[in-house]
């Protein structure tokens, strides 16, 4: 057969391939050039004497399961002697490359929430409409400064039926039984959903690896070993919306006593020493009181002075700021520069701003820096200096210079 031929000369140039199957097996696997790639892998404290028995269990285990799910043409890439934290072992660096030549495609059997399988095609998949409704609400909550718990809550309140409970009603397979209550999402499916690159429209494999096969659990592989492939099918989420949701997960969102929470929080840092300023309340717990103060000078008033500011006073500021922003003219060779025209683009749907919203502000903002209060005049005067998303500190006077020449 023409197949079983290229088959095996791919095998002849290639060091750490091993036998391909016989030929009533390549038949069985079925006519094509794609390969499944089997990667098996012994550590260095497991080692046999030449190919262990322990990487020939791996291979009979991994053929076993290609045969059963119909997977085409199985490719083995062995690591014998070699540690699960090393990246750089020669069987899995050549299946990357391997992979690389040609298209990535998902090597997880589970589509995530969202998207379904091209029915003649299971290596490919289609958004699902109204799951992917969902998926975009939850990133819409994140970046409205809603944790995960909060997130889960309103999915609740909104009885949206849980990714496992959708996919038995759609009448999909899924590993997980059917949950007593069908709206009960967890705060971990949330976190799950918002983690996941997928939705960018990339593939990424190679996310968890083991130790050894006598160590079974599962750790994260470092992002920058895995293998992601851009654009291999329709995304649900923008990659800056998805960048900045990880930079939302990161923060801390402190709630007062009372409860309440700012969708500044995470983003005010003293312009001074640049701790993050906390947020507080009084104690008539009147949101109008609410406020944010130097972290550091509330730790030790003789490191740092107070730089006090009202959550109101703070929003009249930076309102008044990404107004001046959205109807700045910038010049047509400053547009060049991709970042500004990515930051331009989002600017533009906030033009006639009139009320600041948790989305505009995690959308353009990347961090806030007030300064102390200056008293010299008699009156209580405060600056800010904001930082833009991509495009760091635009002065207010050059703004303001900007719209009346």
């Amino acid at each position: 057969m023409a197949n079983e031929k290229s088959y095996v000369n791919m095998m002849a140039t290639n060091p750490v391939l091993t036998v391909a199957p016989p030929k009533e097996e390549t038949e069985m696997f079925g006519a094509t050039d794609k390969i499944t790639a089997l990667y098996c892998r012994l550590s260095q404290e497991d080692e046999r004497a030449g190919e262990s028995l322990s990487i020939e269990n791996q291979k009979s285990i991994l053929l076993s399961y290609a045969r059963e799910h119909h997977m085409t043409n199985p490719v083995f890439f062995v690591d014998d002697g070699y540690s699960g934290t090393n990246f750089e072992c020669p069987g899995f660096q050549e299946m990357l490359a391997q992979i690389e030549d040609g298209k990535g495609i998902p090597l997880t059997v589970n589509v995530p929430y969202g998207y379904v399988k091209v029915p003649n095609d299971p290596h490919h998949w289609i958004i699902d409409p109204e799951a992917a409704l969902v998926v975009k609400h939850i990133f819409t909550m994140c970046m409205e400064g809603r944790g995960p718990s909060q997130i889960a809550n309103q999915l609740r309140a909104d009885k949206v039926l849980t990714p496992t409970a959708y996919k038995k009603q759609q009448g999909r397979d899924t590993p997980h039984p059917l949950p007593e209550n069908p709206y009960r999402w967890h705060r971990s499916s949330v976190v799950s959903i918002l983690q996941r690159r997928e939705y960018t429209g990339c593939t990424v494999n190679f996310k968890t690896y083991t130790n050894s096969i006598w160590d079974k659990k599962q750790r994260e592989t470092p992002l920058e070993n895995q293998a992601v492939f851009l654009d291999t099918h329709e995304r649900i989420i923008e990659d800056d919306v998805f960048e900045k949701v990880q930079e939302i997960r990161q923060q801390r969102h402190r709630m007062t006593r009372s409860g309440r929470t700012s969708m500044f929080s995470g983003l005010v840092f003293c312009a001074d020493c640049g701790a993050k300023m906390n947020y507080g309340s009084t104690n008539n717990y009147k949101p109008q009181q609410a406020f944010f103060d130097c972290s550091l000078h509330w730790k030790d008033k003789e490191k740092c002075g107070t730089h006090y500011i009202r959550e109101s006073v703070l929003e009249r500021l930076v309102l008044h700021h990404i107004q001046l922003v959205t109807e700045y003219e910038i010049k047509a060779q400053e547009r060049q520069h991709e970042n500004i025209e990515l930051f331009i683009q989002k600017a533009d749907k906030y033009v006639g701003i009139e009320k600041l919203t948790p989305y505009a502000l995690r959308e353009l903002i990347q961090g806030i820096y007030v300064e102390a209060p200056d008293k010299s005049s008699g009156k209580r005067r405060q600056t800010i200096h904001i930082k833009y998303d991509g495009i760091g500190f635009i002065p207010l006077d050059v703004l303001i210079n900007g719209k009346t020449a």
